[in-house]
């Protein structure tokens, strides 16, 4: 499936009736409500989130509770990133992401190290 242009609806419109794909680029740290529940809010970005709730028969009702807390939640500087012009938006995405894996990585790398060595390692049970 191609990816399309998110659109946004106009302020006030139901959750329900909003596309997962617009609720993720409205506020990105929303993706992990949609990836609690196993719903794709990239390919499949265009449903709404009637339909994709009914499609992987999830409780809309629950989903709508976890995107609100959400919405309640520390809402960062105001902006989004979705707004940006693409030189700006590139480097957002540099500054913010790309340094965070440059400082996380090394430690996840050690933590899976970590496991394969005890996963390697006999059982004595």
């Amino acid at each position: 499936m191609s990816h399309a242009t998110i659109v946004f609806s106009p302020a006030g419109t139901p959750w329900l009736d909003r596309t997962v794909g617009e609720i993720v680029a409205a506020k990105p740290s929303q993706s992990r409500v949609f990836q609690s529940f196993g719903i794709d809010f990239c390919c499949q970005g265009g449903r709404t989130l009637r339909d994709a709730c009914a499609r992987k028969e999830v409780s809309a009702e629950a989903v709508i509770e976890q995107l609100e807390a959400v919405e309640r939640g520390p809402a960062g500087d105001g902006s989004n990133p979705a707004e940006l012009p693409a030189a700006e938006l590139a480097k957002y995405i540099v500054d913010t992401h790309h340094e965070y894996l440059r400082r996380e990585l090394p430690r996840l790398h050690m933590c899976a190290r970590c496991v394969s060595v005890d996963l390697a390692r006999p059982s004595t049970s």
